[in-house]
Formats: C-alpha cells, sequence, structure tokens
C-alpha cells in the first residue's frame, strides 16, 4: 500500500475519531453534572447548586468552587464520606461511549 493511501486512510480516520468524540463528549458532560446534581446530598444546596459544567472543545468538565464539597466527596475526621462526583463520572463515561457508538 502506498503512502498516499495510508494518508488518505488515516484522515478519514481522524475525521470518523474527532466527530464521534465531538457527539460523546458533551453527552458525557451533560450525564455527568445531571447524575452528581442528583447524588449529592442536600442540606442547603449550595453545594448541588454550585454544581457547573464546562464545555472546551475536547473536554467537558464538572466542577464547584464550594470548599466543603472534597469533605463530602472523600469525608474527613468529622463526617463519613458521600460520593456524589466519583459514581456521577461513571454515569458520564457510559453516557459518552453511548454517543459515540451512535
Amino acid at each position: 500500500m502506498s503512502d498516499t493511501k495510508v494518508s488518505i486512510y488515516r484522515d478519514r480516520l481522524d475525521a470518523l475519531v474527532a466527530a464521534k468524540l465531538a457527539a460523546g463528549i458533551p453527552a458525557g458532560g451533560r450525564a455527568m453534572l445531571a447524575e452528581s446534581q442528583d447524588l449529592v446530598p442536600v442540606d442547603t444546596g449550595r453545594l448541588r447548586d454550585s454544581l457547573t459544567l464546562d464545555e472546551d472543545g475536547g473536554s467537558a468538565t464538572v466542577s464547584t468552587d464550594v470548599p466543603y464539597a472534597l469533605a463530602v466527596e472523600f469525608g474527613s475526621a468529622r463526617q463519613a464520606a458521600q460520593p456524589y462526583m466519583r459514581p456521577a463520572a461513571q454515569a458520564g463515561l457510559d453516557a459518552a461511549l453511548e454517543g459515540m457508538r451512535e
């Protein structure tokens, strides 16, 4: 197979992968945000309401600026862990993979 044919097939593959990622990553981010908002324990609602989704090209990030978010997720000396982001990350991954399959 000539170098030209390999290059053409690689370009096609790159375009296909880029299109699949462009479909899957936003779906995964939205699923992760929704799942984390459903799972987070609510006292005042501040932590749940602070969860945001940032989509930037080939990535999606769910984050919060609430100082006690890590203590809720992982626990502390005073409270048991109440994971909400780690299970939501799995839901986001599942949704991203499903979006790429379509």
